[in-house]
């Protein structure tokens, strides 16, 4: 008898360790289809030649950059043609981030038409409009399109350079 009932271990045993392990594989798997597809800074390519296949639905990803990285950014591009600073307030002439352009919230999308999708823009305002011009700069197929955290306030209160 206690033959058998090791057998009886042996198995429940292995078949334990093979549910286990196909446990583990899955979600790795799940893990990274997830962490690749939502939490890229790059875009993604969501287009497909295979017939049959249907493409994931693009996730819009905020990116947010910090005051301390806006200034980085500011500094190491102010002279390079490609990179923009888009006030999207309808408080421009009451000051702006040197260099900004104003294309105010309310005309916001027909506004950004003609800009070359594949250029810099840091965008700021003077409350959270700033979020609904990223999303719209994302949807319209901008890939390099960073927000400013705390907005124009936030540039003001660390001394930056302003403009009236």
């Amino acid at each position: 008898m206690k033959k058998k009932s090791r057998e009886v271990d042996w198995k429940v045993l292995i078949i334990l360790i093979v549910v286990i392990g196909f446990c583990v594989v899955v979600s790795v798997e799940y893990f990274n289809v997830f962490k690749n597809k939502i939490f890229l800074d790059e875009p993604l390519d969501f287009n497909s030649d295979s017939e049959g296949v249907i493409a994931p639905i693009p996730v819009f990803i905020l990116k947010d950059i910090s005051l301390a990285g806006a200034k980085a950014l500011y500094n190491k591009n102010k002279n390079n043609p490609r990179f923009h600073i888009i006030d999207v307030s309808s408080d421009y002439n009451n000051g702006h981030i040197v260099n900004a352009v104003n294309y105010p919230i309310d005309s916001f999308e027909t506004s950004v038409v003609g800009l070359d999708k594949t250029e810099i823009y840091l965008i700021y305002s003077r409350n959270e409009e700033s979020r609904t011009a990223v999303k719209i700069m994302a949807d319209n197929g901008f890939q390099n399109v960073y927000r400013l955290q705390g907005n124009y306030g936030a540039w003001v209160d660390a001394g930056f350079p302003v403009a009236h």
